[in-house]
């Protein structure tokens, strides 16, 4: 009796995915392009404190930190790290609504050229959009496997893959 129970709970667990949908699919550049144009406001805000910051990169993570779920940056100048609570109201604003609308992490960093907006992630797959800070280079976002230029000056959709990225580096 117990195997049909467990049986028949797994059907209805499967037949409840098939209708809700698993779709598992990495944003496309378009829904990149709308969300830039949805958040435009809220991306410059962010963008111009972390230019401001002495910081080689600063990582910004909202309600998904590191460390106990705070909302916090992460400083990083010549390898030294330090945390701290995000205190800006009007980013921190601008950062939560991010977050509210998809941004999973925003990484600001001077040696791979890039502001870069996490919108989409499974696993070691993540894809999202960047800033050039030079606007001459393309970004480059840490295992990144595609760079595609967008319609606004400056900004790329990525994608970043581990598993990909590792074999690349492999053959390369």
């Amino acid at each position: 009796m117990k195997g049909k129970l467990v049986g028949i709970i797994l059907l209805v667990a499967l037949i409840a995915l098939a209708l809700t949908g698993c779709d598992d699919k990495p944003m496309t550049i378009e829904e990149a392009e709308d969300f830039y144009q949805q958040n435009e406001t809220d991306i410059q805000t962010v963008i111009h404190y972390l230019q401001a910051l002495d910081y080689e990169s600063v990582g910004i993570y909202i309600g998904e930190g590191i460390y106990e779920g705070d909302d916090q940056l992460i400083l990083n100048r010549s390898y030294t790290i330090q945390k701290k609570p995000l205190k800006d109201e009007p980013v921190f604003e601008a950062a939560s609504r991010l977050h509210e609308n998809g941004c999973h992490q925003i990484q600001y960093d001077t040696e791979t050229n890039s502001v870069d907006f996490l919108l989409w992630r499974s696993g070691e797959v993540g894809c999202g959009i960047a800033l050039s800070l030079d606007g001459v280079r393309p970004p480059a976002v840490i295992y990144m496997t595609s760079c595609v230029s967008m319609k606004e000056t400056g900004w790329y959709y990525y994608v970043s893959d581990f598993n990909k990225w590792r074999i690349q580096q492999k053959y390369n």
